[in-house]
């Protein structure tokens, strides 16, 4: 019982961290095409 509480739980640490890494990744993107769309204008 134990160990798959602590698995679930490792797995959902794992996922959040992912998510964090790919929202930064995400935003970074978002932020250059909006500065290279300011820019071309």
């Amino acid at each position: 019982m134990y160990s798959t509480y602590f698995l679930f739980l490792y797995i959902l640490r794992g996922i959040s961290f992912m998510y964090s890494i790919f929202e930064s990744s995400l935003s970074r993107i978002l932020r250059g095409i909006s500065l290279e769309n300011v820019t071309r204008m």
